[in-house]
């Protein structure tokens, strides 16, 4: 009742919003599989089990050139790392406050955006170390292969990153949403957090509805991106109609 409500008294921002989130969850679905792909691809380079042994039976000179390797594929997934950050804050702060102004009938300007930059980089920069420990494990699963061999990782090296992804971005999209709403960033935070932890009974089963039905498409269309990404927008619409239902 209160989509069908929401779509007689909004339907060209709703239209919008499906675009725009369409656009939002593709972007997204090419930058970290891209990313992904790559990170895997230098750390397979890297057989760590059998470093330390190779090092003992290599001179001064081949020594270097191991060094220089190693560095050099730190350096590149470093990088990576980086510019995939850079184009996920550009994509989320710029798409996504445009998608909750629309759900909530707000002005557009780029002073709202300018500021959902700055947001974003907060929230990343709170959820820095986190996400760094999520990923030990993850990293470790991958450095395990030897050389030339598949890579064979362990669904358990993931549930980490998973849990930590879950819970920031529960974080990130109460940020925004309250952003869209007074455009304040400190008190869009503040918000985020303490309502977000006060009031997680009432949107968490949404939240997590959300996040597994997904994975369930995702795995039962055998990782087909478009399915997948057609039932987030369709999610992603009540759990944002939701949001403003509880948290307005």
């Amino acid at each position: 009742m209160y989509l069908i409500k929401e779509i007689k008294n909004n339907p060209i921002n709703l239209v919008f919003v499906l675009i725009f989130d369409i656009l939002f969850f593709f972007l997204n679905f090419k930058i970290f599989g891209y990313f992904i792909s790559e990170i895997i691809r230098k750390l397979s380079r890297v057989p760590i089990q059998t470093v330390g042994i190779a090092m003992q039976s290599l001179d001064t000179g081949e020594l270097s050139t191991l060094r220089a390797g190693l560095m050099d594929i730190f350096f590149s997934i470093t990088s990576l790392v980086v510019f995939a950050i850079f184009l996920f804050i550009l994509n989320y702060a710029v798409l996504k406050i445009v998608i909750w102004a629309l759900t909530l009938n707000q002005k557009i300007d780029f002073r709202i955006i300018y500021k959902s930059i700055f947001l974003n980089i907060v929230m990343i920069a709170i959820f820095f170390i986190p996400f760094v420990f999520s990923m030990i494990p993850f990293i470790m699963g991958v450095s395990k292969h030897e050389v030339d061999n598949p890579i064979n990782i362990s669904f358990i090296h993931f549930i980490p990153l998973i849990f930590f992804l879950i819970i920031a971005i529960y974080f990130f999209t109460l940020s925004n949403f309250y952003l869209a709403k007074n455009v304040k960033v400190r008190n869009s935070i503040k918000n985020a957090f303490l309502n977000g932890v006060g009031l997680s009974k009432k949107i968490i089963l949404w939240f997590l509805a959300v996040v597994f039905i997904t994975m369930i498409v995702f795995i039962l269309s055998k990782f087909d991106f478009i399915i997948t990404i057609g039932v987030l927008v369709i999610l992603s619409l009540f759990y944002r109609l939701r949001i403003n239902k509880i948290f307005s």
